[in-house]
């Protein structure tokens, strides 16, 4: 091999791992060191000697990404001597294992950002373990919480094994109380994942055990792996997987296993914020709150983290694609959180019950048109006078949440570009009354559907103030809400 070509080799031999050969201007193979032929799967002798065939990049450009054999691999070629009139040596590497991580991953982030809260947190973080499942090789999976509280843990969720036993955590703390040693204890306290090849067989042979064992026989497994889920430095439990007899893992396995933690970390954070919404509205307008925070800052949540993760491995790629790439995914991330800060301030302010008496219902009711327009680009105009009414604090309290529900319906369900407020007040039989007439430029609202665009509710708080409560559909397109309610003479 001429000495050029010698110095170009040696010192691209200190990247371990990678394949490197030598080809000459024939592109014939000239040279191959142990790591090509390791990758390429096939002895040095098949390499040397024999035309290059797998393409490459042009000099100086970016490396190329080629399919062979099954394989995917990132080429890069470099020139030897003035002109190249030497030869060229090509540096490769098995990206294979990389892409792998990198779809199933995406694969993972896509299909849990669409699992629904279902009002039962165990419900929900079953079907986040069902998920784990389907994108790993595992074949079960446990969501182990630890409560911030008094340090217990307890079986959140699960997938991929029999029904729990009712008295699961009785029988495995008389396994502790026997001298069990729980791993996905162990990964909780020390932050760090463990991984026990052949678990089944020394427990069911262990008597600290046999409290479970019926339980621990009934479903096919062997190894079991354990990782803590951190969400914002804060330990939120464990995740973990059983795999079965005879499909024990590979690296790659347990890695792609641990980076799923992360996912579901952000998953689970989310979901207990959305069981935690409480206050003064409705269990119907908490689901929707929890069905708007899942629809967008869940989603920008995991499209962050997605990005990140693309990012990460850019920069672990060490070239100017990958840093390229890198840069592009961090700035997209960027533009994700802001978009997610804003969402959330305006679902913040939505459903803060005291909103209407802190600066009265005219301005409330101006602030929600505005963090409507910010959530959903729609236009929302409010026409009222230009002093605040005066009514008792629980009516405008009432009023402003039937407003909001309407607001809701238009952007969500009718798909509304442009709504109007307009509020008056006229004399009634009995005294003034305040007339709220809420106009969009919707869809409309399927007669079949009525019950999900929380009509009900409006309803039930319409009569809670004594109320009057239309909803008709616009001649011209769309839907107008009217509500009429008598004013109080002695509200402060």
């Amino acid at each position: 091999m001429p000495p050029a070509a010698d110095a170009v080799v040696t010192a691209l031999g200190r990247m371990r791992g990678a394949g490197i050969v030598v080809v000459d201007t024939d592109r014939v193979c000239v040279w191959a060191n142990d790591d090509a032929a390791t990758i390429l799967r096939v002895s040095r002798e098949n390499i040397v000697g024999r035309p290059w065939t797998l393409p490459a990049s042009p000099i100086g450009g970016p490396e190329t990404t080629v399919v062979s054999n099954s394989l995917e691999l990132a080429v890069l070629e470099q020139g030897i001597g003035e002109s190249d009139e030497l030869g060229t040596v090509i540096l490769f590497r098995d990206i294979t294992s990389e892409r792998q991580r990198e779809r199933r991953l995406a694969a993972f982030t896509t299909g849990i950002g669409l699992v629904p809260y279902s009002g039962s947190l165990t419900d929900t973080f079953s079907s986040i373990a069902h998920d784990v499942v389907r994108s790993s090789r595992i074949s079960a999976c446990q969501v182990v919480l630890l409560d911030p509280h008094d340090g217990s843990r307890w079986l959140a969720g699960h997938a991929g094994m029999p029904q729990i036993p009712e008295d699961y955590a009785d029988r495995l703390a008389e396994c502790q109380r026997r001298g069990a040693v729980l791993h996905a204890s162990f990964a909780i306290k020390c932050q760090a994942p463990a991984i026990e090849h052949h678990q089944k067989h020394r427990l069911m042979r262990d008597p600290a055990w046999e409290p479970l064992w019926s339980f621990l026989a009934s479903f096919d497994w062997d190894t079991f792996v354990t990782a803590p889920l951190i969400y914002q430095g804060t330990v939120l439990g464990a995740l973990n997987g059983f795999y079965r007899q005879g499909a024990q893992p590979t690296f790659d396995d347990v890695a792609f296993f641990i980076a799923l933690t992360d996912q579901v970390a952000v998953a689970l954070h989310i979901a207990q914020v959305l069981a935690e919404l409480h206050g003064e509205t409705t269990k119907t307008e908490r689901d929707r709150i929890a069905s708007d925070l899942h629809d967008s800052v869940c989603q920008m949540l995991y499209s962050i983290s997605l990005h990140l993760g693309a990012a990460e491995l850019g920069v672990n790629r060490r070239d100017g694609r990958g840093l390229s790439k890198a840069s592009a995914d961090i700035a997209h991330s960027r533009a994700l959180v802001d978009d997610a800060l804003t969402e959330m301030r305006a679902l913040i302010f939505e459903s803060r019950a005291s909103a209407v008496a802190e600066v009265g219902l005219i301005a409330a009711l101006r602030r929600l048109a505005d963090a409507i327009h910010i959530r959903s680009s729609a236009t929302v105009r409010v026409f009222a006078p230009a002093e605040d009414i005066q009514m008792r604090t629980e009516v405008a309290e009432q009023v402003y949440r039937i407003a909001q529900e309407a607001l809701n319906n238009a952007v969500k369900h009718a798909r509304a570009s442009e709504i109007t407020i307009r509020l008056s007040i006229v004399s009634g039989v009995t005294g003034p009354e305040l007339l709220v007439r809420i106009e969009d430029n919707g869809l409309g609202m399927p007669a079949e559907s009525i019950d999900g665009f929380g009509l009900p509710i409006m309803s039930q708080r319409a009569r809670q103030i004594g109320a009057r409560l239309t909803i008709e559909p616009l001649a011209t397109g769309g839907t107008v809400v009217r509500l009429s309610t008598k004013l109080d003479r002695h509200a402060a």
